[in-house]
């Protein structure tokens, strides 16, 4: 318990040291603590697709606040959540801490690389459905004219999942679907996406009966 407390504080304070005193039959303890140090700034540098100012609200870093080892790493992963949501698959985000004016200058030092857009969706497997049908169910689009078709691979899960649950919903419960391959240009600005399906035999309803019923007859129409 004692040890997880410590850790606990850790995410507040820059050092933790815990002294004991036995005190008749109980312990007592002292917890001596160093503060983070105060933000005097944050930076973000290499940002062209989003506004520095937005980009700020989306972080817990904050100037005048306390530096939190914690939040330096939630706010890349915000950062980066972002861009790929835009289709920058590519793009990563390094932190670096400074010291200046007595507390620590914050920066986020950001690569975009390319926007990585859908060339081609391939399907394998699928004989009992057409491609058009299954696309229905997918948020995920080829790019054709006047329609950018953005790669975003957590789009890209939810949508195999959604072509699982249409065959699934057509009596196919064996069915199943997974990222056969996926392949980018050598600019990483195109994606080549297939999606692998093994259908399984479809289950029909066979029969259906209803015992214990007193109020309709057994031969009455369902």
């Amino acid at each position: 318990r004692l040890e997880e407390d410590i850790k606990l504080l850790y995410r507040f304070f820059r050092d933790v040291r815990v002294e004991k005193e036995v005190r008749g039959v109980g312990v007592h303890l002292t917890f001596h603590v160093v503060e983070n140090p105060r933000i005097v700034a944050v930076r973000l540098i290499g940002n062209t697709e989003f506004e520095t100012e937005d980009m700020l609200e989306w972080l817990q870093t904050e100037r005048g606040y306390p530096l939190f080892q914690y939040a330096l790493a939630a706010d890349r992963q915000e950062i980066l959540r972002h861009y790929r949501e835009e289709g920058y698959h590519f793009a990563e985000v390094v932190t670096d801490v400074y010291d200046e004016g007595g507390g620590k200058l914050v920066t986020f030092v950001i690569t975009e690389g390319p926007m990585v857009t859908i060339d081609e969706i391939e399907f394998r497997g699928n004989e009992s459905f057409d491609e058009s049908e299954l696309r229905k169910n997918m948020v995920s689009e080829e790019t054709v004219f006047l329609s950018t078709g953005a790669f975003v691979q957590d789009t890209l899960e939810k949508d195999i999942l959604a072509i699982l649950g249409f065959y699934r919903s057509e009596g196919y419960r064996d069915a199943r679907a997974w990222l056969g391959s996926l392949e980018f240009s050598e600019d990483k600005v195109d994606a080549r996406i297939r999606i692998d399906i093994e259908e399984g035999e479809p289950y029909f309803i066979d029969e259906i009966r209803i015992e214990g019923g007193e109020t309709f007859p057994a031969d009455r129409s369902v």
